[in-house]
């Protein structure tokens, strides 16, 4: 297994790095936390066709590594759309033969099931037109919008009811909840990239900060405890980018891959809290207040690990995983 990048990879990862760094940028982000949702840069991620790449067709397009490459950049940006949702929503669709779904239009998909007719914190669920989730033993899709929206990592998050007129059954029984597993699975990869992004980019945060703060005359980053802080938590991020790439590497190469996603999911999310706390420790006070970015990147890693419901609920899976596999 080869996990270093192709040419073609870095080339992708390079675009949306600077797409990201272009169309959300912490003041962009500041901007939209309120609604947890940026439309110009869900324009430019519709005009560069995003959301078509991401769908395997006839002449290519639909790699995993790309996907999660797309959300490693997105991660480091905080990018405020929902783009781990759209994708993993379409792709759901088209397996189950519904490919007349508009590219721009946001959609959200549910990884826990309906609890009494209703989706439960739905990530990108406050802006999403069309939402995908389990009730019982069908998967349906919802039209509409949502009446709320809850800061919830500033990702729009917001609970969807499942009743109603716009509702289409997609698939019922073992089919309905085999489908809503392998769409789970992928949404917990493409989030964990998003952990993955964001636990690096704490860290670079905690870094230049570490290099201009200056104290008894010398920088912070020069004394040992800052410095060993910030080397244990990078050996975990790193940790967290190798995961998410190895199980994006298996499922493109038609290989065992939805135990390594939740894996990936519950120590990406885990450790981008971890490289957060570390970066908060280099600012002191600072790194809580408004003003400075830490504080931002807080609030959206525990927001992303919570969306996948409760995190000791994911470890217990992965440890079942391990059991049954």
């Amino acid at each position: 297994m080869d996990l270093r990048l192709s040419d073609d990879e870095q080339a992708i990862a390079s675009a949306f790095t600077d797409l990201f760094a272009r169309e959300s940028s912490r003041d962009r982000v500041r901007a939209a936390q309120s609604a947890g949702f940026d439309p110009a840069l869900w324009s430019a991620l519709v005009d560069i066709g995003l959301f078509d790449l991401a769908i395997p067709g006839p002449d290519g397009g639909g790699a995993f590594v790309d996907i999660v490459l797309v959300a490693e950049a997105a991660g480091r940006h905080l990018a405020c759309a929902p783009i781990a949702e759209t994708i993993v929503a379409r792709r759901l669709l088209q397996r189950l033969g519904h490919d007349d779904v508009p590219a721009g239009a946001p959609m959200a998909f549910s990884p826990l099931p309906a609890q009494q007719g209703r989706l439960p914190m739905v990530p990108g669920g406050s802006v999403a037109d069309l939402v995908l989730g389990l009730d019982g033993d069908t998967l349906v899709l919802v039209a509409g919008k949502s009446s709320g929206v809850e800061d919830f990592g500033f990702l729009a998050a917001a609970d969807r009811s499942l009743d109603g007129g716009d509702r289409v059954v997609l698939a019922a029984g073992p089919p309905a909840a085999q489908a809503h597993a392998v769409a789970a699975a992928e949404w917990r990869l493409v989030t964990a990239a998003g952990c993955a992004g964001l636990a690096l980019e704490a860290l670079d945060v905690a870094g230049r900060y570490a290099r201009d703060r200056h104290q008894f005359g010398v920088p912070i980053g020069s004394f040992q405890a800052v410095q060993e802080r910030l080397a244990t938590v990078a050996m975990a991020a790193d940790g967290a980018q190798l995961l998410v790439r190895e199980a994006a590497w298996c499922c493109d190469a038609g290989l065992p891959w939805e135990a390594a996603a939740t894996v990936a999911y519950a120590y990406a999310a885990q450790t981008a809290i971890e490289s957060v706390e570390a970066a908060l420790h280099v600012h002191g006070g600072y790194g809580y207040t408004l003003d400075y970015d830490p504080q931002l990147f807080l609030r959206r890693a525990h927001g992303l690990r919570l969306a996948g419901g409760d995190p000791e609920a994911v470890w217990t899976q992965v440890g079942a995983d391990r059991v049954n596999g």
